[in-house]
């Protein structure tokens, strides 16, 4: 079918003996044939469909020459094609129908072409360009290449230069590091030289004090002065048996000798005072002090000259002047840096005149007296250390008090808190740590004693320490939330402290090298006061530590030598003649060693 504009045409083959070809073979060529009479084609560019060669007629083949052939179905379907529409086309009309057909399609690929060679002369000068600016940018990139090579050599210069440097230096660090190694073995030979010297010299002082001691002990004896005259007999005889002295200058050189020793005060006597008596010269002593400060332009300066090692914490109520005591003995003796904490309970003498005048410290004021627990407590919540050191205000450190403590309780995880040999105002022993009996009283151990007498001049674990001078970590303070506030304002909070302190597995040691003065009950209104709260708080102590005190022994005087030693191993007793001072020769070296050996 074909459309001529004012019908649809159509061809029907079947009947028609001038539509039927040699088996029906090119039958389409001569459906258009016969179109083409009646219209024109239109070319389209785009294929609509294609062709498949042979198709259901059974003419494909290979050979392409075949189909060209005489007795080939091909060639003599096309030879019927050729004869039936060969009288109808003249060769006039085959040649307008072959110019209508070919020309318009040369037309158009000519100007395709034509489109297609300008669009290509674009892209080529487009391209020429593009090649152009490629050539100069990898110019560009050899000349930077180039640099960057002189600039690599250059490096590598560097580079093997600085290597044989560092090899240098290597070779420099492994030589300081044998020298720090041999240095480091010869420090800690000295060192252990100089702890030996050191203890050597402890033994020594210890002994030498002793023999004074008993010097004193002896002279001042009746039985020395009973036997002056006989010593004096003795002399006179010995002397007049020599030749070669006249027996006037033995009695004139021997009188002398006989007085000196008759008229030799009592140590004993001159030494020893009361502690009333040590008090109350200690405490005007301690106001002249205070009194020439404050009209002094002096300031207590507590500027740290490193990285505070602990916080010091000093609660105070009234007694300005031995504050001012204290606080200097922390300027003179103090060893480490630390950081100072000052509570003020409200106090109504000179304190506040006293504060007013110290620089480089942390000072709280409280509206009220709070006590010394809930001061401590407050004070303890702004230290920055990871050590608490509480300090009485009535108390002097003394040398190296500070880093024997530190050292006590930093090398040593099983250490809890650090407590000291407090010694009274009169000479006397307060304390060398303290034993708390299953009726939950305290006793200082060795009060009125010499401080330097044997029984406290070793290290031991022990029920607590006096809060006058107590050293712990802060992180296990806050742990147990800090003072128990039952016993505020003030006593048995350090018992209390310690218990909780060991119930968590921790030791308390007293280090006999850790030693302060102490004024004692300097702000608790006095002795009967600080009776009355010691009592009261007992019985709360008692309460809240019952098992614990199951544990402890009855009080007995008689077994104080055995209370003083809290810990939870055999005890080792070691029998000598004496003491065994290094100083003495022989074995004594030996057993020296052998009992600071004892762990």
């Amino acid at each position: 079918c074909y459309d001529r504009g004012d019908a649809l045409c159509c061809y029907d083959y079947e009947g028609n003996e001038d539509c039927v070809l040699y088996e029906d073979i090119y039958e389409d060529w001569d459906f258009w044939l016969q179109v083409s009479e009646n219209t024109s084609f239109i070319h389209s560019d785009e294929r609509t469909a294609f062709y498949r060669a042979g198709g259901d007629s059974d003419t494909a083949t290979n050979d392409d020459g075949e189909r060209f052939q005489t007795e080939h179905r091909l060639g003599k379907a096309r030879a019927a094609l050729f004869n039936k529409w060969k009288g109808k086309w003249g060769g006039e009309a085959i040649n307008q129908m072959l110019k209508s057909a070919i020309r318009p399609d040369l037309a158009k690929k000519v100007s395709e072409l034509a489109n297609r060679l300008e669009e290509e002369l674009k892209k080529s000068n487009l391209l020429e360009t593009v090649i152009h600016e490629r050539d100069a940018e990898i110019h560009e990139r050899d000349a930077e290449i180039h640099e960057r090579d002189a600039e690599i050599r250059e490096r590598n210069a560097e580079i093997r230069e600085r290597n044989q440097k560092l090899d240098q230096l290597r070779l420099i660090e492994n030589s300081l590091r044998q020298k720090i190694d041999s240095f480091a073995r010869e420090i800690n030979s000295l060192r252990c030289e100089l702890n030996h010297k050191i203890e050597v010299e402890k033994n020594l002082k210890v002994h030498i004090g002793q023999l004074e001691a008993e010097l004193n002990r002896v002279l001042s004896s009746k039985s020395w002065r009973v036997m002056g005259p006989i010593r004096r007999i003795g002399r006179f005889l010995t002397n007049g048996l020599k030749a070669n002295r006249s027996r006037t200058s033995d009695a004139e050189q021997a009188e002398p000798k006989v007085n000196e020793v008759e008229t030799k005060p009592d140590v004993t006597e001159t030494i020893l005072v009361t502690e009333k008596n040590a008090k109350e010269k200690y405490d005007e002593e301690a106001k002249s002090a205070l009194d020439s400060f404050l009209d002094s332009k002096e300031r207590l300066n507590f500027e740290k000259t490193g990285v505070p090692s602990v916080s010091i914490i000093l609660v105070l109520y009234n007694q300005a002047q031995l504050s001012f005591l204290c606080l200097k003995s922390l300027l003179q003796k103090s060893d480490v840096a630390f950081e100072l904490i000052i509570v003020d309970n409200a106090s109504s003498d000179k304190t506040k005149e006293l504060l007013a005048k110290i620089d480089n410290a942390i000072i709280l004021h409280n509206q009220k007296n709070l006590g010394f627990v809930k001061a401590v407590n407050k004070a303890a919540g702004v230290a920055k250390t990871d050590f608490l050191l509480l300090l009485n205000n009535d108390a002097l450190i003394h040398k190296r008090t500070l880093s024997y403590a530190l050292d006590t309780l930093a090398i040593d995880e099983t250490v809890g808190a650090v407590g000291g040999k407090i010694v009274l105002t009169d000479g006397t022993l307060q304390e060398a740590g303290s034993i708390i009996w299953q009726d939950g009283s305290c006793l200082g151990y060795g009060r009125g004693d010499d401080p330097d007498a044997a029984p406290y001049m070793f290290e031991r674990d022990v029920d607590y320490c006096s809060g006058a001078f107590l050293l712990f970590r802060r992180n296990d303070f806050e742990e147990l939330n800090g003072f128990d506030e039952d016993y505020a304002p003030a006593y048995y909070e350090d018992s209390d402290f310690c218990i909780r302190l060991q119930k968590k597995g921790f030791r308390i040691i007293y280090n006999p090298n850790v030693v302060i003065t102490h004024y004692e009950f300097a702000s608790s209104g006095g002795l009967s006061n600080a009776s009355i709260l010691q009592k009261k708080h007992q019985n709360i102590f008692c309460n809240k530590h019952s098992e614990w005190l199951k544990t402890k022994r009855s009080r007995d005087p008689q077994t104080t030598h055995l209370a003083r030693t809290s810990n939870q191993f055999p005890n080792v007793l070691v029998i000598d003649d004496r003491i065994p001072h290094p100083s003495l020769g022989s074995g004594y070296p030996r057993a020296a060693h052998f009992v600071n050996s004892i762990d």
